[in-house]
């Protein structure tokens, strides 16, 4: 199955554990694990390869897989999420296709610029995981593309190359500061 996602689970292993990932995207499955979702999606890995020591390699298969979509389908949630600010500003930015089968590992990252990955993790976190901390990043990521929307900011010039030259640009165009040692020579030595 393909998602569009500006976000993928190596995004997301980024920002919080994979284990913990794995425990809400399949609480009652313990077989289910951090490290066998990551290996699933990286490597393809099937059957016994994938949990040697199981009983039903093919049950834990399909528990990972489920799990590996539940996650994939919140992603495409928040990216959907982050595409409805952006498109009116935007309207040729869009997510790359990711591809939840094992065998297309394409899951693991979204080759996003990170801005836009990031903003999709926080907005995932709280849609997620929920709880005070992942609620308020997905608070700032809304409020970030909410003024995106207005035209209050901007997105970087490429946002679909390198952020950091792109940052690094901003930087280099921002007016010099206000306050700063240079600007206020005059005034402090008439002090």
């Amino acid at each position: 199955m393909a998602i569009l996602s500006y976000a993928g689970l190596g995004d997301l292993l980024d920002r919080v554990a994979r284990d913990a990932i794995a425990e809400r995207a399949a609480p009652n499955d313990h077989d289910v694990t951090g490290g066998l979702l990551r290996a699933w999606a990286l490597d393809g890995l099937r059957g016994s390869a994938l949990a040697p020591d199981a009983n039903d390699p093919a049950a834990v298969e399909a528990a990972v897989a489920a799990a590996a979509h539940r996650v994939g389908l919140a992603l495409a949630d928040a990216s959907a999420r982050v595409e409805g600010h952006l498109a009116a500003r935007y309207p040729d930015l869009t997510p790359p296709s990711l591809d939840l089968s094992a065998a297309g590992a394409g899951v693991v990252r979204s080759g996003s610029p990170a801005l836009l990955a990031g903003l999709c993790v926080d907005l995932f976190l709280g849609q997620f995981f929920g709880g005070e901390e992942y609620t308020e990043r997905a608070a700032r990521a809304t409020r970030f593309l909410t003024a995106v929307a207005e035209g209050r900011m901007d997105l970087p010039a490429d946002a679909d190359g390198d952020d950091a030259q792109a940052g690094a640009e901003i930087a280099r165009s921002a007016d010099p500061e206000t306050f700063s040692r240079s600007a206020l020579g005059d005034y402090l030595s008439g002090v």
